[in-house]
């Protein structure tokens, strides 16, 4: 087997032992979908919203962005295994390792795409038993998650990784929930634009996250023609920042091994 290979499998067995990560990206996601689903599900009725007259369920309106946030929570979360291999003097015997530095990088992030597509697995779910499966059938729902698992591991766990090296504090890792919630809820997650605010809809239309809701949201109930342009912006940007990350990621990863 390869040295990424065993990096890999070794990453995979070790998520076990710190089961908050496990049920913090799964709980979380679900009181989101079942709370806004509530709160916001007469909206519907509201003339002018894409669902206005259809029988579609306002669950499956935000499945996508739930699932987008599970991503993001998931791979946020990530730095946890990550700093208690730095602490417990585990990248200094990879030093003895023909371990290349973006491998070792590379071994960690697949593992944990690897958790969280199982965890938007769950979501997605959920939200097709209490509204539906997405209109472009199972091939969109597997590109649901695969397309928010990877933004997810090109932004914040790029960025998370770089902090987790940084400071092996779990507590700067976890700022970057406030900066995605922000994002979130400065997009067309909850309510289309044409409801928002005009200042919330301006800031939508520059938010890089919504291109990915609305594609993803495509994918959910419009169909493949109206939803891979913003797909397509959402993931271009995504890579942009994390080509950007990798470098730095790769950057920093070597100083720690001195």
């Amino acid at each position: 087997m390869t040295v990424f290979g065993q990096l890999y499998r070794r990453n995979l067995r070790q998520m076990p032992r710190i089961p908050a990560v496990l049920v913090f990206g799964i709980v979380m996601p679900i009181i989101q979908l079942l709370l806004f689903g509530s709160v916001f599900s007469n909206t519907v009725d509201i003339p002018g919203h894409p669902l206005f007259g259809t029988d579609t369920s306002y669950y499956t309106f935000i499945a996508p962005a739930i699932i987008l946030l599970t991503a993001v929570i998931g791979m946020a979360n990530s730095s946890a295994a990550f700093i208690v291999d730095l602490r417990t003097g585990y990248f200094d015997k990879l030093r003895t390792t023909p371990a290349s530095p973006s491998g070792v990088i590379l071994a960690r992030l697949m593992a944990e795409m690897t958790r969280v597509f199982l965890q938007g697995v769950l979501i997605m779910g959920l939200a097709v038993a209490i509204g539906g499966l997405p209109e472009t059938g199972l091939l969109g729902a597997f590109l649901i998650l695969l397309a928010a698992v990877v933004f997810g591991t090109m932004t914040t766990g790029m960025a998370v990784m770089i902090l987790a090296m940084k400071t092996r504090s779990d507590q700067a890792t976890q700022a970057m929930f406030p900066l995605f919630f922000l994002l979130l809820f400065m997009s067309t997650a909850f309510m289309p634009e044409n409801l928002l605010p005009d200042w919330l809809a301006t800031i939508a239309s520059f938010n890089p996250v919504d291109y990915m809701i609305q594609g993803l949201r495509g994918l959910m109930i419009d169909g493949w023609s109206n939803a891979l342009v913003d797909l397509a912006i959402g993931l271009g940007l995504g890579a942009a920042v994390g080509f950007v990350l990798v470098l730095v990621n790769v950057r920093v990863y070597r100083r720690i091994l001195g």
